[in-house]
């Protein structure tokens, strides 16, 4: 009597059982994977948090920009002052220079 060696059993995986998210792609022939539809929903979620968080970022730089330009003006404006002091200092330095000589 000759008793062929026994072989494991044959186990099927059950993707029904596997929640959306973890059931596997399949490969299309171009090479791509074909997306389960909540994968679909996902990369729509994260495109619509992206777009909402650069929303913010843009207007935070136009906010920060006009800060600086605001900036630029007051700076420019002091500047300005500085110089026309200067000059005054300068002319009024020459003339008393030029009156004891």
């Amino acid at each position: 009597l000759v008793v062929p060696p026994q072989q494991p059993p044959l186990t099927i995986p059950q993707t029904v059982a596997a929640a959306p998210h973890q059931l596997a792609t399949r490969p299309l022939e171009d090479g791509r994977q074909d997306k389960h539809p909540s994968d679909a929903d996902a990369t729509s979620s994260r495109a619509a948090l992206e777009i909402d968080f650069l929303r913010k970022q843009v207007t935070r730089l136009q906010a920060e920009n006009e800060a600086l330009q605001d900036r630029l003006i007051r700076e420019v404006a002091a500047k300005d002052q500085y110089l026309s002091e200067l000059c005054a200092c300068h002319e009024q330095l020459h003339r008393l220079r030029g009156s004891h000589q």
